[in-house]
C-alpha cells in the first residue's frame, strides 16, 4: 500500500465502492429482516471498553482434497491468465483454440488500446495439469481457493475443488446478471473468509412492481453444509452487494425509486450481454464511462455478527458509508465528521470520531488493529493563515466508546478528498507513503515512522518486512531485527514487472522470500506465485512476446540462494 503525491489519481478507484459499483451470517435457518432506514444519531458517551480484533467465524475442518496430476498447464499458444489458486491446484486462463476468424491461423493479438484482434478467446479451468475444462466464464473463487464460481452450459455453478462436485445455483434462483465493469467483482455474488457465499435470489414479478422488476432475496450459504439463510433486502432492487472481509457486515447498493422517471429501474452501468465474458480481456489503455446513467443509488448495511438475546438483524440506511472496520462501520452523516457504528453486548451503538481541527479522509483502515490512517484537510481559516493546502497525516486508534488516540505522523500529502476501502481481515503492518520525493514507512504496530532515502520505493511488505527498491538494487528492511537492513545483492530490470503474494515477491527477474530474507532465484517471466513460494511460468519463456505469454505453463520451485541478515549496513 503506498500513497504519494504522484499517484493520487489512483485513490478514487479504491474508494467509495458505490460510485461504480462477499456476505456472511453466523448461524443458519430462515430469518426475515424488516428494513429500517433511519439516519443514525451519535450515541451518548459510555465507559470505554477494550478494543477487540475482528472475529472471523472459523469454517469447518475441510476434507482432504482429491489428488491432482502435475505437469504442463494449458495448450500451446498465447494466453491471458485470469486466476491461479494459492495452493497451485488450479489455473483459470483464456486462450484462442479455434480459427474463428477464418484466416487460417489460431491466435490473437492485443491492439494499442487493449482491444483483442484475431480469434475469439474462451475460458478454461485447468485442475492440476492438462488443457482444461472449457467454461463460458470464470467468475470468482473464495480466499482459500477451494470454492469456485463459473458459468458453464448456461448454468451458474458453485464448484468444490476438493471433491470435484458442483451445485447449480441457477436452479436455486441465483441472479447471474452482471454489469459491464471489468474491474469489479460480480455485482451479486460474494465470498467471505469463513466458508460462506452470498448471492441474490430472484423470484417472480409481482403486482405493483416496475417493469422488469422481480422479487428479491438475499441468501447466505454455508459452503461446507449447503445450509442457507435468507434475508429480505427491503424496498427497491439490489444493484450490488458486498461482504465485509471479516464477515460482520453485509453492504448493499439499492435502487429505491425510479429517480430518472423512465418507468423502470436502471443500473449506473449497462448490463453485460448474456453468454458474454467480460473477463477474458487484457489491461486496457482506455475504458468507457457512463456519467449520470441510471437511478439514484442508496446504501444499506446489515450487521451479521452476534446479537443480544431476542434480537434479529435489521437493515439500516448508510448513505455516508466510508469503510467497514471489523465489527464497526465508519461513516459520515450530513457533514464531514466521521462516526462508527458497532455493537456492544449485542446492542447497536454509534460513536463520533472526535478529530478536532481535522476534516478526515481515510487513507487506510486496519480492522485487526482498530486503526485508521487519515489525511486531515485544513480549514479555510488555516489555509488563509498558512497558505498550505496539503493534508497532514495522522494515525487514529479507536479504543471504544468514542475514545481514541491520535498520533500526528510528521508529514503531509497533496490534497486527498476521497476515502480508501478496507478490504482485508488483517492488513499489512508496514505502510509506505511518498510526500513529494521523500519516502516514509509507517509501522502500524507501534506508530513509528521510518524515513527512507529519497527515491526509495517500497515494492512490497509482509508482516515486519519491507522489500525496498533503491535505484536498481533490492534491500530488505526488518522492523524487528537488531540490524534492520539487508542488501540482497539483487539487481532488477530498469522497468521491472512485479508480482506479490504473501511473503513472496517477484521483481523481474528477482524472486524473493521476504520472511527468510533470501533470493530464491531469477525468472524472466512469472504469472503467479503460490502460498509455498512456487512460481507459475511459461514452459518456453522465449515463446511469447512483449504483450502476451504463450502456453503451456508450469509451476516451478525455487532454488536456494541464502543471504545472511544484516549482511550489509544501510548505505
Amino acid at each position: 500500500m503506498g500513497v504519494s503525491d504522484a499517484v493520487l489519481w489512483a485513490l478514487p478507484a479504491r474508494a467509495a465502492w458505490w460510485l461504480f459499483g462477499a456476505l456472511v451470517c453466523v448461524g443458519c435457518g430462515g430469518s426475515a429482516v424488516t428494513p429500517q432506514e433511519p439516519l443514525p444519531a451519535p450515541a451518548p458517551s459510555a465507559p470505554p471498553t477494550p478494543s477487540a480484533a475482528p472475529s472471523v467465524e472459523a469454517p469447518l475442518e475441510p476434507p482432504a482434497p482429491e489428488p491432482l496430476p502435475e505437469g504442463s498447464i494449458g495448450a500451446a499458444g498465447p494466453l491471458l491468465l485470469q486466476r491461479a489458486s494459492g495452493n497451485h491446484r488450479w489455473v483459470a486462463l483464456c486462450q484462442a483454440r479455434t480459427d474463428s476468424d477464418g484466416d487460417g491461423e489460431v491466435g490473437f493479438r492485443v491492439g494499442p488500446r487493449g482491444e483483442i484482434n484475431g480469434d475469439a478467446l474462451a475460458s478454461y479451468l485447468v485442475r492440476g495439469a492438462g488443457e482444461g475444462l472449457p467454461l463460458e466464464e470464470f467468475i470468482d473463487a473464495d480466499p482459500s481457493g477451494r470454492w469456485l464460481l463459473f458459468r458453464r452450459d448456461g448454468k451458474l455453478e458453485l464448484f468444490d475443488d476438493y471433491s470435484a462436485k458442483s451445485v447449480d445455483l441457477s436452479a436455486l434462483g441465483a441472479d447471474v446478471r452482471d454489469d459491464v465493469s471489468r474491474d469489479l467483482p460480480h455485482r451479486v455474488l460474494s465470498f467471505d473468509a469463513a466458508g460462506k457465499l452470498a448471492y441474490l435470489r430472484l423470484g417472480q414479478h409481482q403486482s405493483g412492481m416496475l417493469p422488469g422488476q422481480r422479487k428479491e432475496e438475499l441468501v447466505v450459504r454455508d459452503l461446507e453444509s449447503g445450509q442457507e439463510r435468507v434475508f429480505d433486502p427491503g424496498r427497491g432492487s439490489v444493484y450490488r452487494l458486498r461482504l465485509d472481509p471479516t464477515g460482520n457486515w453485509l453492504l448493499l447498493q439499492v435502487l429505491i425509486d425510479d429517480t430518472n422517471g423512465n418507468g423502470r429501474f436502471d443500473w449506473p452501468l449497462p448490463e453485460q450481454g448474456q453468454g458474454v465474458s467480460k473477463r477474458c480481456v487484457p489491461p486496457r489503455a482506455t475504458y468507457s464511462v457512463y456519467p449520470g446513467r441510471g437511478d439514484k443509488l442508496y446504501t444499506r448495511s446489515l450487521y451479521l455478527g452476534k446479537l443480544g438475546p431476542g434480537r434479529s438483524p435489521k437493515l439500516e440506511r448508510r448513505d455516508g458509508l466510508v469503510t467497514p472496520l471489523g465489527s464497526r462501520l465508519v461513516f459520515r452523516q450530513a457533514g464531514a465528521r466521521l462516526y462508527t457504528r458497532g455493537y456492544r453486548l449485542g446492542r447497536p451503538h454509534t460513536d463520533a470520531v472526535e478529530l478536532d481541527g481535522c476534516e478526515a479522509h481515510v487513507l487506510y483502515a486496519d480492522a485487526a488493529r482498530n486503526s485508521l490512517v487519515v489525511a486531515c484537510e485544513p480549514s479555510a481559516e488555516d489555509i488563509k493563515k498558512t497558505h498550505n493546502y496539503r493534508h497532514a497525516v495522522e494515525l487514529v486508534r479507536l479504543l471504544g466508546s468514542g475514545q481514541l488516540q491520535r498520533t500526528p505522523l510528521g508529514f503531509d500529502l497533496a490534497p486527498i478528498r476521497s476515502d480508501t476501502w478496507g478490504d482485508t481481515v488483517t492488513g499489512p503492518r508496514l505502510l509506505d507513503f511518498y510526500p513529494g520525493s521523500e519516502t516514509r514507512l509507517l509501522d502500524m504496530q507501534d506508530g513509528r515512522v521510518l524515513p527512507l532515502k529519497v527515491g526509495d520505493i517500497v515494492v512490497h511488505t509482509f508482516e515486519a518486512h519491507a522489500l525496498v527498491r533503491r535505484r536498481n538494487a533490492l534491500w530488505l528492511y526488518d522492523a524487528e531485527a537488531k540490524e534492520p537492513w539487508t542488501d540482497l545483492h539483487a539487481s532488477v530490470d530498469e522497468v521491472a514487472e512485479e508480482l506479490h503474494h504473501g511473503r513472496y515477491s517477484w521483481v523481474s527477474p528477482q524472486w524473493i522470500d521476504l520472511e527468510e530474507g533470501r533470493v530464491l532465484g531469477t525468472q524472466p517471466r512469472v504469472l503467479a506465485l503460490s502460498d509455498d513460494g512456487r512460481a507459475l511460468v511459461p514452459v518456453s519463456p522465449e515463446g511469447g512476446d512483449a504483450e502476451l505469454v504463450s502456453g503451456p505453463l508450469m509451476w516451478v520451485e525455487a532454488g536456494h540462494q541464502v543471504v545472511p541478515r544484516g549482511s550489509d549496513a544501510e548505505p
